[in-house]
């Protein structure tokens, strides 16, 4: 018989955009010895290190859920490990299972400010108007119709830059 290896996870390897709260499945390609399973051998970090997880093991033993204890930070990435582990008559993991994958952005962007400030009066016509916020912002969903510049005439022809980073 073969040692047991990990045949499927979710979040898949390299996967972005991953919800805070989500668990994490992984599928062994056979049934695992329950007394394996501890926090030695299955491992969920970030850049900070381990992060607190329970672990329950289901489906006739082959399959493993890592449930963090609090909700996991935002844009962050998380790696799993996984080695050790047993299948059922002591064929133990050849080698160690590493999976990655990164957090959503979930929090919106913050204005820090803008220039010229609202209700400035006098400003000339030629004058950049600038909006600074406290991340760096995707042009790819931002475009023209995203913002728009009004005057008492309507809407003000301009064009839109990305600047310093994106914010």
């Amino acid at each position: 018989a073969s040692a047991p290896i990990v045949s499927d996870i979710v979040p898949a390897a390299s996967s972005t955009g991953v919800l805070k709260s989500a668990s994490i499945r992984v599928v062994m390609s056979e049934a695992i010895d329950p007394a394996t399973v501890n926090a030695a051998n299955v491992a969920l970090s970030d850049p900070n290190g381990t992060v607190g997880t329970t672990l329950t093991l289901t489906e006739g033993d082959t399959v493993l859920t890592l449930t963090p204890i609090a909700s996991m930070a935002e844009q962050t990435r998380y790696s799993v490990r996984i080695k050790g582990l047993q299948d059922r008559v002591g064929h133990v993991m050849r080698a160690e299972f590493v999976s990655a994958f990164t957090t959503a952005d979930t929090i919106p962007p913050v204005t820090l400010g803008t220039s010229p400030a609202a209700a400035t009066s006098g400003a000339s016509i030629f004058t950049p108007i600038r909006i600074t916020f406290n991340e760096a912002i995707d042009p790819a969903k931002f475009g023209a119709a995203t913002f728009t510049l009004s005057g008492p005439g309507g809407s003000v022809a301009g064009r839109l830059d990305f600047l310093f980073g994106n914010t």
